[in-house]
């Protein structure tokens, strides 16, 4: 799976030809369904080391796009660096060249940018538009998790 395959699934919704491949690939063939009260559902893909959040369409914060009443759009892929008992590791090629070995300054240089970073130091965040790539770093400055996100009101005003 390529980076451009990641970010052209994001905003995506189920139905549509390209995240229906995209979740054949992850081995997800049941769509699963967000809970009444609830605006979106996260789906663990132990075996890959990713999560997934799904949102309905009228919970997207920014959309830069029209969408079916009550379309399930796809919002954020998580990758995690480290196996636990809750989740597998990533252990394919990570999106835009980032590797888990990178440190928070190699992260930045692989981005090309200057990230927006919380208040702990540990989560950077670089916004391009229609997404956001984030990256969190244990308390030894080891890379633990990226993340590719469709923009939402806090990433739009925390700059």
């Amino acid at each position: 799976m390529s980076d451009h395959k990641f970010v052209s699934v994001l905003g995506k919704y189920f139905g549509e030809v390209e995240l229906t491949l995209f979740l054949a690939e992850l081995n997800i063939l049941k769509l699963p369904k967000i809970p009444r009260d609830e605006s979106d559902i996260i789906v663990e893909v132990k075996d890959h080391g990713i999560e997934l959040t799904f949102q309905n369409e009228d919970s997207l914060d920014v959309s830069f796009r029209e969408y079916p009443d009550g379309a399930v759009v796809l919002s954020n892929i998580f990758f995690h660096g480290v196996e636990t008992k809750n989740h597998g590791m990533f252990r394919l090629d990570l999106p835009f060249n980032l590797s888990y070995s990178m440190n928070k300054e190699d992260a930045a240089k692989a981005l090309g940018s200057e990230p927006w970073v919380n208040k702990s130091g540990n989560l950077l965040r670089w916004d391009f538009g229609k997404y956001c790539i984030s990256t969190q770093f244990d308390d030894g400055g080891r890379m633990e998790l990226v993340g590719v996100q469709l923009p939402n009101r806090f990433t739009m005003k925390s700059k």
